[in-house]
């Protein structure tokens, strides 16, 4: 096997691999859109202003913040931030969160890609995490998440959204619980024309050993 040949395609997967890498993108965390839920004071949110965490919005009554920094949140409520972040096609999007809330509550958080930044328009779901609480969950919470596939080029300049509990049954069970520590991050997944060059590359070096 040609050994120029072997460099070229050995240096194009090391600098595939190293853009890939480079790619993570955080959407939301603890410092990023408040996904931690600070706020100034524990309280409901719809008549204690001081109780809504920054960046976030109650649709649907009746979300609460407790004195510890998260959410409780109950089986008619629902909450949105509307990030603002633009959607990144060809990202697959990685939701993670902690959850709890008790038997038959399905604590549940969504993200969408939205038409405008105010959560309006059409709405494609980016990622999704959720759990079926247990009696003997007590105040725990736990940790759960989940990537989604990557966004496809009609979703280029849509927002992330980001949406907790809702006002609807899901899968059988109520949607509420216990919300905390919401991270949202994008990676680009590469396409297959770069996979195949992978490929091709491991192939060579197969080849040359």
């Amino acid at each position: 096997m040609n050994k120029k040949i072997v460099s070229m395609v050995a240096v194009s997967i090391i600098l595939i691999l190293c853009s890939a890498g480079q790619a993570l993108t955080i959407v939301m965390d603890g410092t990023m859109h408040n996904g931690s839920f600070s706020g100034a004071s524990a309280g409901f949110w719809y008549n204690t202003p001081s109780a809504v965490p920054a960046g976030w919005t109650e649709t649907a009554l009746y979300m609460y913040s407790t004195a510890a920094g998260w959410i409780q949140c109950g089986s008619t409520a629902e909450a949105i931030n509307n990030t603002g972040e633009l959607v990144q096609a060809g990202h697959a999007y990685s939701l993670s969160a902690y959850l709890g809330g008790g038997a038959g509550v399905d604590a549940t958080v969504r993200v969408y890609a939205t038409q405008n930044v105010d959560g309006t328009g059409a709405k494609t779901l980016l990622a999704e995490v959720n759990r079926l609480g247990e009696s003997t969950d007590g105040y725990s919470l736990f940790n759960v998440s989940n990537t989604g596939s990557a966004a496809g080029a009609s979703l280029d300049g849509y927002f992330v959204q980001v949406i907790i509990g809702g006002p609807y049954a899901y899968k059988g069970h109520y949607i509420g619980g216990y919300y905390d520590n919401i991270t949202v991050t994008s990676e680009l997944v590469p396409e297959p024309a770069t996979l195949a060059l992978l490929g091709i590359g491991g192939f060579f070096m197969r080849k040359r050993k």
